[in-house]
């Protein structure tokens, strides 16, 4: 049985199906929320590697596809492991200073209620001297 011809008009209902379903990021393609090549299909009543090839073809890969191809994937999740670990390492590290900072502040109360001590202590005995 021959491959059924996709024609211009089809083609064309396809590619604007696609281009209202999704946009450009650099020089890859990615869909809205909802929208892939299946759902394209269903809508124009093709089949779905008629869709992939014209949005291959027209707009090019999908942003998800072409970082799976490139290895990025296996970066990016190096990357965020990583920067978990310096999160945690910066959490600890907030923690200590704000403790630091807790007892530097109980230390400045106590040593401004012994300077008022003094002062108060300096006066009576000035008064007492008089």
């Amino acid at each position: 049985m021959p491959k059924k011809q996709v024609t211009a008009r089809k083609r064309y209902e396809i590619s604007r199906t696609i281009e209202d379903n999704g946009k450009s990021v650099g020089e890859f393609w990615e869909y809205n929320d909802g929208w892939d090549d299946k759902k394209v299909a269903r809508q124009c009543g093709v089949n779905t590697n008629t869709t992939c090839h014209i949005r291959l073809t027209v707009f090019g890969k999908l942003t998800k596809t072409a970082l799976m191809e490139s290895g990025q994937v296996s970066n990016v999740m190096d990357t965020y492991s990583r920067l978990s670990h310096v999160a945690e390492d910066l959490a600890d590290r907030l923690q200590r200073i704000e403790k630091f900072l807790g007892d530097l502040g109980y230390e400045a109360v106590g040593l401004n209620n012994y300077q008022h001590a003094t002062e108060a202590e300096e006066k009576t005995n000035a008064v007492e001297l008089n």
